[in-house]
């Protein structure tokens, strides 16, 4: 187990960080497979190829996060497994996991692809977009269930403490993507349904490439296929966690897919300078995102293991890793913005430009509210509370934006592009106060049951 980082023993401080780096770096790759998709149809496709994959995004994130949050339920029960030096029972998880993935993923799979042009004509999306959209995530959706089956295996190989071959993988799935983005689109003049194409063969290649490690490498557990079946006691440990991370994230999703109906309702460049923000935003999110995913790591596996010690450490290292991180992105987001805008969205096309670099001052500017809104839930589900979490982000995010969006966007004065980017940081501060709060009521809790000797691997909230 030589690829693999101690969870429970060792200096966590380092050991954060050594997990978290291939992690970030992954999560990086995985922007570049979809963005890779967006410059290459910027400088070789059609005149709205860029806006109708921007147009996209809040649906496949709608389907996608309803099965990653059941990845998540994944990751906290073998790591508890693995911090109380459980076996069988990470075996178990293993098999579990991957065929609940196989199956809710090829079923919402199909389902996006008979839904896809209902829901992207209810979104209002654009006309002159709405063709090539539609052609785009027909394809994308028949690639879910690679996409899904990547992410559950590294969320096992990680929960294991191997983060560093989720990475190697999409290394070599990443490289593949952008020389088949090239063929696809210059050679055979596919346009969006050739990037399609290749972001769902190379993730192909990185699900099996991970389930295979799953399978013959040298981990704490392996994946066996007598336990490729859907075991009671497993799956619904699984879904205890998964469940409400999905709704959580299922709701996000709902919330963006009504904010972008209205950043739609503002024209075709709208949609394209928005979605070009959004897509140097989301490199702010990964970079601190994979000390999120550290601290669920973390924190699950000491769970198991009965170490408050290191829960509290591992909670507090990675809210101070995750918040300096962005603060240095901010800062070169905000004043480097025309420049990456540039990357994906033509110099002459003013409006495009000007939307987007607004987005990116208003959210990236305010981005560390967000820090609070994603890390203090992944330590809250590592210590076995789903529903909370759930309902302060359904609440603080969700409530709050549709709040803004069906009162006073409609009054003249805030009905504008600016006041639809405000309304991120606005809910990402009242609810990561929030979460803030629930942690340390959690964390004080879970420190009294485990000086009180009480056996936590089973106990779920």
């Amino acid at each position: 187990m030589g690829k693999t980082i101690d969870l429970t023993t060792g200096n966590l401080k380092i050991n954060i960080v050594r997990f978290a780096i291939p992690v970030m770096l992954s999560g990086i790759l995985q922007l570049l497979f979809s963005q890779a998709d967006i410059i290459v149809c910027n400088f070789f496709g059609s005149e709205y190829s860029v806006g109708a994959i921007n147009a996209t995004s809040p649906f496949t994130n709608l389907i996608l996060n309803i099965l990653i949050g059941f990845s998540v339920g994944a990751n906290v029960c073998i790591s508890n497994a693995v911090g109380a030096k459980l076996k069988e029972n990470a075996e178990r998880i293993i098999g579990t996991s991957l065929i609940l993935g196989l199956v809710c993923s090829v079923v919402l799979g199909a389902l996006g692809v008979i839904i896809t042009r209902p829901v992207l004509e209810l979104m209002g999306t654009p006309a002159e977009c709405i063709d090539l959209s539609t052609q785009y995530l027909q394809i994308y959706f028949c690639g879910v269930p690679f996409i899904i089956l990547y992410d559950f295996a590294a969320a096992l190989l990680r929960g294991m403490g191997d983060s560093k071959r989720p990475f190697y993988f999409l290394t070599l799935a990443g490289v593949l993507n952008v020389g088949l983005n090239l063929i696809f689109v210059i050679c055979f003049d596919m346009d969006v349904s050739g990037v399609a194409l290749a972001t769902t063969l190379t993730q192909g290649v990185a699900a099996f490439l991970s389930i295979y490690v799953l399978f013959k490498g040298h981990l704490f557990a392996n994946f066996h296929w007598k336990y490729f079946r859907f075991k009671k006691k497993e799956v619904v440990s699984i879904i205890k966690v998964g469940i409400p991370a999905g709704i959580q994230s299922s709701f996000f999703s709902i919330s963006n897919l009504i904010i972008q109906s209205s950043i739609n309702s503002f024209g075709a460049n709208a949609v394209t300078g928005s979605g070009a923000g959004a897509q140097i935003e989301s490199y702010l999110n990964t970079i601190q995102n994979c000390f999120g995913q550290a601290c669920i790591a973390f924190v699950a596996a000491n769970y198991g293991s009965h170490n408050i010690k290191n829960i509290k450490t591992a909670i507090k290292w990675c809210l101070i890793y995750a918040s300096s991180v962005t603060v240095v992105t901010s800062l070169v987001a905000v004043l480097a913005r025309d420049q990456l805008l540039s990357l994906f969205l033509n110099s002459d096309n003013a409006e495009a430009l000007k939307v987007g670099s607004t987005r990116v001052l208003i959210n990236c500017g305010l981005y560390i509210t967000y820090v609070f809104t994603d890390c203090p839930p992944y330590a809250e589900r590592g210590l076995k509370y789903s529903l909370i979490p759930t309902i302060i982000s359904l609440l603080g995010i969700c409530g709050s934006r549709l709040l803004f969006i069906f009162t006073l966007f409609r009054m003249e004065q805030f009905h504008s592009m600016d006041w639809l980017f405000y309304t991120y940081p606005i809910s990402w501060a009242l609810t990561g106060a929030a979460h803030l709060v629930a942690l340390l009521y959690m964390y004080r809790k879970t420190k009294e049951k485990i000086l009180g000797g009480a056996s936590l691997v089973a106990e779920s909230k």
